[in-house]
């Protein structure tokens, strides 16, 4: 049973790893009973387009398409991206299926929280990580034109205790004009309405879905939203959520934790370290998979240059130069 270590750096066959994962997402739905989908991000590599957007919505489309019965399991691995994507996505799932499962093997932060509380049930292990739902926005420099991702709550908590300390010394606005002139005020009004946005998306999805079976749903969604929606006592934006904490301090009860279904365990495990190495080796920055014939990976330069190449089926090992396109350049089909 090939782990991750055991990948890395042995010369390997792209369409045995293909048919391996094939292999593993059929044993995962017979183990199961359901159906599973695959949408796993690279986040080893920094500055990619490896965010949740609006372009992911065909793709997921066209997975879901595939799948007969009304439930289904997304393996999800995000850093997040935009609050607006993951309401396309989790409209798209619910208005299919009756039932919704997202298995995290490992990381699911920010917008990619923010769906995973729209689950019926998560599917969790001691290695998965949640993140708060506070969005980032990109703040670029005016005077070096450099550009930072920063949580929209750090903005915000920033200006209110310059504020308080300008209030108790003015004679310390001297040193806070210099980084107030670098941001436009109209900037703290849209973090404001992007927090509110994602607290009542999560609030509203939680007291419909994860938390409805809690003896008063709309308080717990609002409880769990709440703690989601901060990261200050945490420290930092991407500080882990992890099963422990879901199970122990949220007391989110509908969690099937892995350690407790060791072949289920195994076999998730087993198709993470091929997903993991695929995505890494082969310079992919999203990937959707599925064992019913779909399959997407956008793709990626090195000198950070996004690409769109076609995908022939199954994927040709990096370096290969792929078959002429059949259809207008963008993310191909299999």
């Amino acid at each position: 049973m090939p782990r991750y270590y055991e990948l890395i750096g042995k010369p390997q066959d792209f369409g045995q790893r293909f048919n391996h994962r094939q292999d593993l997402l059929r044993r995962i739905e017979q183990n199961t009973g359901r159906p599973v989908i695959v949408y796993a991000a690279n986040l080893s590599v920094p500055n990619i387009p490896n965010s949740l957007d609006h372009s992911d919505i065909t793709p997921f489309a066209d997975l879901t398409r595939t799948i007969n019965g009304d439930s289904i399991d997304v393996l999800l691995h995000s850093p997040g991206g935009l609050a607006e994507a993951a309401e396309r996505v989790v409209h798209l799932l619910r208005a299919r299926f009756k039932s919704v499962r997202f298995i995290i093997p490992h990381s699911a932060f920010s917008a990619a929280t923010m769906l995973a509380t729209a689950a019926d049930e998560l599917v969790l292990d001691d290695t998965s990580a949640l993140g708060p739902i506070d969005p980032q926005i990109l703040i670029r420099d005016p005077q070096t034109g450099q550009s930072t991702t920063v949580p929209t709550q750090a903005i915000l908590d920033g200006f209110e205790n310059a504020k308080n300390d300008i209030k108790a010394d003015p004679d310390v606005l001297g040193v806070y004009l210099p980084l107030l002139n670098k941001l436009d005020l109209a900037l703290f009004e849209v973090c404001k309405n992007a927090n509110k946005l994602a607290e009542s998306l999560v609030t509203e999805w939680l007291k419909n879905y994860l938390l409805r079976e809690e003896a008063d749903p709309a308080a717990r969604a609002k409880e769990v939203s709440e703690y989601l929606s901060t990261h200050k006592d945490r420290l930092s934006h991407g500080r882990p959520i992890t099963l422990t904490t879901i199970k122990d301090e949220l007391k989110i009860k509908r969690v099937l934790d892995l350690r407790e279904a060791p072949e289920l365990r195994s076999l998730v495990g087993e198709l993470w370290a091929e997903i993991e190495w695929y995505i890494e080796v082969s310079g992919t920055s999203k990937f959707f998979e599925s064992a019913h014939g779909v399959g997407f990976r956008r793709s990626f330069q090195i000198q950070q240059q996004v690409m769109s190449i076609p995908i022939p089926f199954p994927f040709p090992p990096p370096g290969q130069p792929p078959q002429p396109p059949q259809a207008p350049p963008g993310t191909q089909r299999r």
